[in-house]
């Protein structure tokens, strides 16, 4: 549970220093969705973490089909999301696209601590 809230509170904090950052150094490549960002990473460290206690008492295989099924999903959510909002608002589209790799990766680095946490419980 402890390492489920650091998951969680890795990706708040990016996005508060992002806003943070847009609101006083960049305001004028701020974007609409932005706030979106953390709900959406959120909503992904959930699945991640659901998935793992779910396998918590499995084989190490199936909780390696378990990672990998859940990074491809992952992947796949994101390219939609990203390219919808390309498609759709094309507002602020290099702005975007940093800001959500750095979501990406903060998300990322939050999924491996909290993998390695997990393998190590075990």
């Amino acid at each position: 549970m402890k390492q489920a809230l650091i998951f969680v509170g890795i990706i708040l904090g990016v996005a508060l220093v992002g806003y943070v950052a847009y609101q006083t150094v960049a305001p004028m490549y701020y974007f609409s969705l932005f706030p979106f960002f953390p709900l959406f990473f959120v909503a992904l460290c959930v699945m991640t973490i659901v998935a793992f206690e779910a396998t918590k008492f499995l084989s190490e295989n199936k909780l390696l089909v378990v990672y990998f099924a859940s990074k491809i999903i992952k992947l796949l959510f994101c390219f939609v999301f990203v390219m919808l909002y390309l498609r759709k608002v094309q507002e602020h589209n290099l702005s975007f696209v940093v800001s959500f790799m750095g979501f990406f990766f903060a998300h990322l680095c939050a999924e491996i601590y909290y993998v390695l946490a997990f393998l190590k419980k075990e």
